[in-house]
């Protein structure tokens, strides 16, 4: 079976990106932090890559249509659906929703939609766009879901990213309020459906050349840059998560590191498996060190505390799933 080493190990080192998102190590130098936080935009899109990736090299693609393992794919959804509900258990007991009909309300479509806390929307991101792609399969070419999903993705990043270019434009302004106040948009349909049918189509095409793959992520991240800086000063933008750029940066980088080899070792088998833990797991452990610690310009201290006790936890469940009674711990990563 082939190994992909080195896509266990960004995914790893992407968990640990998407800790600093949230603890904010650089806080106190702005120029810095805004500058960083443009290159982490990348951190959720590669999660969305890599785990379609492995996911749909279950599937078999050919003129006649698709073929998918069924058995795979439930287990896929099952595990990930379970890791949500124990996720949104853990949360509500730092972030409770009030005991009233609007709170029913407002948790009934963030746990839908939205996550309970702010990065689990991942997860239901991650279902609803393998379980779209598995329905849109049956119907049209994987290339036609790619382009479906990227027209939803561009506007997507028009009405989030580039929305102040609309606020003279009554009806598009809208509805630009009309989704930020339901759906969002870090969401499936928006944002994660485009990169989860990015994962599936590596797995059909044949990768660029090295050396073009380096200067294409090299040219990819200075557009990232650029439009990181455009939508800072000259948009204004209040979100800066979706960028155009991501898309073409996303593919250019994972088709690098597929041909980036690197000698089998027990560790990457284990960091696939820590990389997800970490990666829902760690904003808990965020929120607990800084109701403790009450210091000035904490971001950095935070972040390599959050981060060394998140690996911890996500080291400590992988070895205690592997007993016997404690097996239903493997649903947690």
């Amino acid at each position: 079976m082939e190994r992909f080493n080195v896509i266990d190990l960004a995914k790893f080192l992407f968990a640990i990106v998407v800790i600093s998102i949230h603890a904010h190590p650089f806080q106190n130098y702005p120029m810095l932090n805004n500058a960083y936080g443009v290159f982490t935009r990348l951190a959720v899109p590669f999660f969305f890559v890599s785990s379609a990736f492995f996911l749909f090299r279950k599937y078999q693609f050919g003129k006649g249509g698709y073929q998918f393992n069924k058995p795979f794919m439930l287990k896929f959804l099952k595990r990930t659906f379970v890791l949500y509900l124990v996720a949104t258990i853990v949360y509500l007991f730092i972030s409770p929703y009030p005991l009233t009909l609007d709170g029913l309300r407002r948790f009934s479509l963030d746990f839908t939609v939205r996550g309970v806390y702010s990065h689990l929307w991942f997860l239901p991101a991650l279902m609803f766009s393998v379980f779209v792609m598995t329905v849109m399969l049956n119907y049209v070419s994987l290339r036609v879901v790619f382009a479906i999903s990227a027209t939803f993705f561009a506007v997507g990043t028009l009405l989030c990213t580039y929305a102040h270019l609309f606020d003279g434009v009554p009806f598009i302004h809208q509805i630009i309020r009309l989704l930020n106040s339901t759906i969002g948009f870090q969401n499936g349909l928006f944002y994660g459906l485009v990169f989860v049918a990015l994962g599936a189509l590596l797995t059909q095409t044949s990768v660029i050349p090295l050396r073009r793959s380096l200067l294409l992520v090299v040219l990819f991240l200075g557009l990232l840059v650029v439009e990181g800086a455009v939508a800072t000063i000259a948009v204004k933008s209040d979100a800066r998560y979706l960028f155009f750029s991501l898309l073409p940066l996303s593919w250019a980088l994972f088709s690098l590191l597929l041909q980036v080899k690197m000698r089998d070792r027990r560790i990457f088998g284990y960091l696939r498996k820590y990389s997800t833990n970490t990666y829902i797991f760690h904003y808990l452990f965020i929120v607990l060190i800084s109701r403790l610690l009450v210091i000035p310009k904490r971001g950095m201290v935070i972040f390599v505390l959050a981060t060394l006790v998140s690996v911890l936890f996500a080291v400590a469940v992988g070895y205690l799933a592997e007993k016997r009674r404690l097996g239903f711990l493997k649903y947690l990563y």
